[in-house]
């Protein structure tokens, strides 16, 4: 209640009749985006969470493109990512690479709810937000659009600042429900899905699993765990033979997803033990995995100029897999990391002398 009151202060401070505060019983978060569609009356709409924030070009940019392109009805970009206390951790740059269509949502859901904005005739066609599919709503929610025709695309540049704490939402689960197996099952269960879609089943359903498995095994619930990892495999068989490092990645993403800060080898070993059995553990997805994880925590302290931070990741990198090195870019920032990583520690010790 004083949140409400608080709120509504705030709010009321602000001498412009285009604001309008609404309140509703919490519902959920699916409820209250739902409500803020049905309430809307101007022609574009976007969301914004409360632990959350726009960048200050956001609107401005994201409106001059869709002016700009008129037959476009949603642009997105990218976001940052800054931890509870505000302070930046890393940038996740827009994925233009990744092409917005039906099919490709399949996959994954590729930017957060705050990031796009959207012009209101696409969800006049009586698309919402799902209720039973949380965490996952909004995944569904842009499936949904683009299986109805909406045409979307990317703003290069990052437009959000995303908060992420021990709280969010993502970071909990309910080992009786797998909202994104439930929304891919839906969705091929639809009518009228192209053959392009038809032809990834088992891979995006097998990857669908394999995001279940590791979240079981994340809980606790290893038995479910490698049931789901089991079937997963089972989908997609390619991933014990001709895919064996798109399996170590998906892995290591996912894991980085769940674990706070990055630190993730812990549960990746669950999921690995979970994948192949206490008895048959397959090293080389697991020494993939903790490459991947230490290349992340690499480019991550990198972006945030921690050369020591940078440094010990490499190191674990190496320790994982030393051909990570055959990649001559990686080779550079590695020696560029190390070198002021020495530089600073000398300084330090001089001082301290």
């Amino acid at each position: 209640l004083c949140r409400q009151r608080r709120t509504r202060a705030v709010v009321g401070t602000i001498a412009d009749g285009r604001v309008r505060y609404v309140y509703q019983k919490n519902a959920g978060r699916s409820a209250a985006r739902n409500r803020g569609i049905d309430l809307s009356v101007g022609e574009f709409i976007c969301f914004l969470d409360d632990d959350d924030m726009f960048l200050r070009h956001k609107l401005e940019a994201q409106l001059a493109e869709l002016a700009a392109h008129p037959e476009l009805d949603l642009i997105s970009g990218g976001h940052v990512v800054v931890n509870a206390d505000g302070i930046f951790t890393e940038s996740r740059p827009a994925r233009c690479h990744f092409e917005l269509t039906e099919t490709q949502f399949l996959f994954d859901c590729p930017f957060v709810v705050g990031a796009p904005l959207l012009r209101k005739r696409c969800v006049g066609l009586g698309i919402r937000f799902e209720r039973d599919y949380v965490p996952s709503e909004d995944w569904g929610f842009w499936l949904d659009l683009a299986k109805a025709g909406c045409r979307m695309a990317w703003l290069d540049s990052e437009v959000y600042v995303y908060r992420q704490h021990q709280t969010n939402s993502l970071r909990s689960f309910d080992p009786s429900a797998s909202a994104i197996v439930a929304i891919l099952d839906r969705y091929f269960l639809s009518e009228r899905v192209p053959a392009e879609s038809r032809a990834v089943r088992g891979k995006v359903m097998g990857r669908a699993q394999l995001s279940l498995g590791i979240r079981l095994s994340d809980s606790g619930h290893h038995a479910k765990a490698r049931a789901a990892l089991s079937e997963a495999v089972g989908l997609w068989p390619a991933w014990q033979k001709s895919e064996r490092g798109d399996l170590a990645t998906l892995i290591a993403d996912t894991v980085v997803s769940l674990t706070f800060n990055h630190t993730g080898r812990g549960l990746a070993a669950r999921v690995v033990v979970n994948l192949g059995g206490p008895r048959s553990v397959d090293n080389g997805i697991l020494l993939s995995v903790y490459c991947t994880l230490a290349l992340k925590d690499f480019y991550r302290a990198y972006g945030m100029k921690d050369w020591l931070g940078a440094t010990q990741a490499i190191l674990g990198a190496i320790r994982s897999r030393p051909s990570c090195l055959l990649n001559r870019g990686l080779l550079k920032m590695s020696l560029i990391a190390v070198r002021y990583a020495l530089t600073s520690t000398g300084r330090q010790q001089n001082n301290a002398r």
